[in-house]
């Protein structure tokens, strides 16, 4: 390690310990350019903001203040954005009118995490809404877990902590609104284009997982085999995308696949995100597996134990 590097990770350390109040201001997500095939519907969508009104979304115990303009993120900052990507994304939704069909919101929070300042910033962001139609409410909901070690200010983490993961979370939620409202997806064509494109950059580890959590997005099962290739790639974030894709193409023959990896793969982000996967999944079987791995720690106060419990409480 170098004597810059830890000079930096002192001075981070000792202003956590100081608990001096770290600013994180949140930019708009960016939305998607790839627009789905026009459905030729238009859907009204009531929106309910079903947090409690003392909801914190930045939570954890270090002195980060995590805002939009100089607000605390909420669930207007989650409606907006949302808005704009499914207008992006071609979905004719009038969210936020009146209609049969509601979202309701009943989870948005950023969880950070760090042990020292030598340990990466760990945040694991999530929402969970419930959309009601006439046939029914089903549950969705989404997980993100990002990583940063910063090196010369805590301004490093904004960006790969925060940003980021809060724009995947806005696009997988349009993206399940699309499968369960419209079930619209993109071309073959374009799925295999993405796909040999994300092989390509692997090869000069220029590929970037936002591109494998599109084939997730598109809503094709054509996606999923290579889904199921990029869920082994030695990259993590890489990886992760691939897994939580099965689970967004809801890629059942591959349960066994998504419950091996919660059982033996030896990072808690393998584990997390194949918790997630198969709540995304759900049916009789995928459910009765989170009850039971809900069981295994419940009362047990340690770091998994509590991350475990948070994404398996999206979906049950």
């Amino acid at each position: 390690m170098n004597l810059s590097f830890r000079m930096g990770a002192i001075a981070l350390l000792l202003a956590l310990l100081q608990a001096c109040t770290v600013n994180v201001p949140i930019t708009s997500p960016n939305v998607s350019t790839t627009p789905y095939p026009a459905s030729g519907n238009t859907i009204a969508l009531t929106w309910v903001d079903g947090l409690a009104s003392d909801h914190q979304v930045s939570q954890g115990p270090l002195p980060l203040k995590v805002s939009y303009e100089d607000e605390p993120l909420d669930g207007d900052f989650f409606l907006s954005n949302l808005n704009a990507e499914l207008a992006a994304r071609g979905m004719d939704v009038q969210l936020g009118g009146q209609g049969e069909n509601s979202l309701t919101l009943r989870d948005f929070s950023i969880l950070h995490h760090r042990v020292s300042g030598f340990s990466p910033m760990v945040t694991i962001s999530t929402i969970s809404a419930d959309l009601a139609t006439p046939s029914g409410t089903k549950r969705i909901a989404t997980m993100v877990k990002r990583a940063k070690v910063p090196v010369w200010s805590m301004d490093e983490i904004n960006d790969p902590c925060f940003n980021e993961p809060i724009e995947l979370l806005v696009k997988e939620m349009a993206a399940k609104i699309n499968r369960e409202m419209f079930d619209t997806h993109l071309s073959d064509e374009t799925v295999a284009t993405l796909a040999n494109n994300i092989r390509q950059n692997l090869a000069t580890d220029s590929a970037t997982y936002i591109d494998v959590y599109e084939l997730g997005f598109s809503n094709n099962p054509a996606a999923i085999p290579a889904l199921y290739e990029f869920s082994q790639n030695e990259r993590e974030y890489i990886r992760l995308a691939g897994i939580s894709g099965l689970g967004l193409l809801g890629a059942e023959q591959h349960l066994d696949h998504l419950k091996n990896i919660y059982a033996t793969s030896g990072q808690w982000s393998d584990r997390g995100m194949a918790l997630k996967a198969i709540g995304d999944i759900g049916g009789a079987e995928a459910m009765d597996f989170l009850a039971e791995a809900k069981a295994t720690w419940q009362g047990d106060e340690s770091n998994e134990a509590q991350w475990n419990m948070r994404i398996i409480n999206l979906y049950l």
